[in-house]
């Protein structure tokens, strides 16, 4: 039983870093290859092709645009309400709480998690800590050092590891991917795409 959870936490961990590297950037061949060779789905299309719907749903401005940044959905900006004196105007602002903005607390809470897992982000990574590629990136790295202390026996640094890896899920990931996931099984064009949001669902509801 200890082999066979070991070899799926393994497999999980390949999973998070080849859907790291496929959201981080436009696919080359390299990064269809390792998806097609870890079972997650089969491409069956040109590479020219992927890499324009890459663009069009996470570069390019316009109605199917999907923002791969966690703060986007999580964060919150809170502005206090002004008057017809405080703005030259001379209009009022209820104020409130405002969703959708970039660079949130969240940013600085995941920083602080990465620092103390001693994780660095590769350089296929864009530079936001926040960014899904990073995210996901981050869960390999756990899995990883959860496999390697198992290994070794290390069965209290194992349970920390577990812990941190749940705790990550609830905190972080699991917040917003599913809300990310589904629009982009959603707003994608291709069926590639869409079974990439698909298995991301897949992958919160499972774990």
């Amino acid at each position: 039983m200890l082999c066979q959870n070991l070899q799926s936490l393994k497999e999980r961990a390949g999973c998070f870093s080849c859907l790291s590297k496929l959201l981080a950037s436009p696919p080359d061949a390299k990064i269809l290859e390792d998806v097609e060779a870890l079972g997650l789905i089969k491409p069956g299309y040109g590479v020219e092709t992927l890499q324009v719907e890459f663009t069009r749903l996470f570069s390019v401005p316009g109605p199917d645009q999907i923002l791969p940044y966690q703060s986007v959905y999580t964060d919150l900006i809170r502005l206090e309400p002004s008057g017809p004196g405080d703005l030259e105007c001379g209009l009022s602002f209820a104020g409130g709480e405002f969703q959708g903005y970039l660079g949130g607390p969240c940013v600085s809470e995941l920083k602080r998690w990465y620092a103390e897992a001693k994780f660095e982000p590769q350089n296929h990574t864009p530079a936001a800590p926040d960014h899904i590629s990073i995210e996901l990136a981050f869960l390999a790295h756990v899995c990883l050092l959860w496999v390697h202390a198992v290994e070794a026996k290390e069965m209290l640094d194992a349970k920390a590891w577990e812990t941190l890896y749940e705790e990550f899920l609830l905190r972080f990931f699991g917040q917003w991917v599913p809300v990310f996931g589904k629009k982009l099984a959603n707003n994608a064009t291709s069926p590639f795409y869409v079974k990439v949001g698909r298995y991301l669902l897949d992958s919160i509801s499972t774990e």
